[in-house]
């Protein structure tokens, strides 16, 4: 088993760093599809500890943990404690141990006065795997907690925007620094106020939104934020999780600018005109708002505790999480 994790966390992190030069030697050379296929790779790696491809890619080598490492040398958990001369248990000058008593683990102490019983002992390297476990059930709990309870404000405030006309519900949100694509099972759109009462904006919104529901950017989201979990510990997954967000919104931003440039050459009528000479002023208030708030390198900024639609109520940090915790970032904006 421990053979098995360490090749797991190994083969995970030379992926990730393998990725990462690739990006750094062919920078734009390599397109969208391309990349989304290689951190596809990775997150299917930090997710499976077991590879079914028969030639492992790269091959490793092997490193087998100190022995110092594998001795079970941690007791746990004390139950009794006596005199070591009115104690059945004999220590051996070789280390051996007889003991009369089939439960726990005698052990001298106390410079050899007492005999103290526990209940488990483990090996250093057993007690990482502990911990590890440990900290992936917390940090999903937190997610999934976090999220529930956003999940949960969203709908106490939001009421229906009728006619969006779009694929997936829309709903107006009060408070909302910033739209949002939310949800897992049934995502949905949620936008602000002053987008709501804007068709202009409301449609170019819309649009953005949407392009990470095509993309099913909510769900990859929600895989993003297991792997964080799972790999709590590891800078280098944090890392990946925040180059491949930058690579989502990437996709999102190159259409969007392409459109906003060939609006600016749509012979629409005047009153169409006049709305889209208003356009680009109102959008690039609401994207210097975004702008004010911290950057979306700042690893939280791919999984926290909270949301993109948050971020202006507590300190800024943001993730969008999705549906049953809009785990990861799963919201798009």
């Amino acid at each position: 088993m421990t053979e098995l994790l360490l090749e797991w966390v190994a083969s995970a992190a030379v992926l990730i760093l393998v990725v990462l030069l690739l990006r750094a030697a062919l920078g734009k050379h390599i397109g969208a599809g391309m990349r989304y296929g290689l951190w596809a790779v990775v997150l299917v790696r930090l997710l499976m500890p077991v590879s079914f491809l028969a030639v492992t890619v790269p091959e490793l080598p092997t490193w087998t943990p100190p022995e110092g490492m594998r001795e079970e040398s941690i007791y746990l958990l004390p139950v009794d404690s006596t005199p070591a001369e009115e104690s059945d248990v004999r220590f051996a000058e070789d280390g051996r141990v007889k003991d009369p008593n089939s439960f726990g683990y005698a052990r001298l102490e106390d410079e050899g006065r007492t005999v103290t019983r526990y209940a488990e002992k483990i090996s250093p390297l057993e007690l990482l795997g502990w911990i590890w476990a440990a900290g992936a059930v917390v940090m999903a709990a937190i997610l999934i907690a976090a999220n529930a309870r956003f999940a949960l404000r969203l709908r106490r405030v939001r009421r229906p925007l009728k006619e969006a006309g779009a694929p997936v519900p829309v709903y107006v949100a009060p408070a909302l620094p910033s739209p949002c694509l939310s949800g897992l099972f049934r995502p949905a759109v949620y936008v602000t106020e002053e987008v709501a009462a804007d068709p202009v904006m409301l449609r170019h919104v819309l649009a953005h939104e949407l392009t990470h529901y095509g993309h099913r950017d909510h769900l990859w989201s929600v895989l993003r934020g297991a792997a964080l979990a799972v790999h709590w510990w590891n800078p280098l997954v944090w890392l990946a999780a925040v180059c491949s967000r930058r690579l989502g919104r990437g996709r999102i931003e190159a259409p969007r600018r392409r459109g906003a440039r060939s609006l600016r050459r749509d012979p629409a009528g005047p009153g169409h005109r006049q709305a889209e000479a208003r356009r680009p002023a109102e959008l690039r208030h609401h994207h210097d708002r975004r702008k004010a708030q911290p950057a979306g390198e700042n690893p939280l900024r791919c999984l926290s505790t909270e949301t993109a639609c948050q971020r202006s109520s507590r300190s800024g940090v943001c993730t969008h999480f999705v549906g049953a915790g809009h785990v990861w970032t799963g919201e798009a904006r």
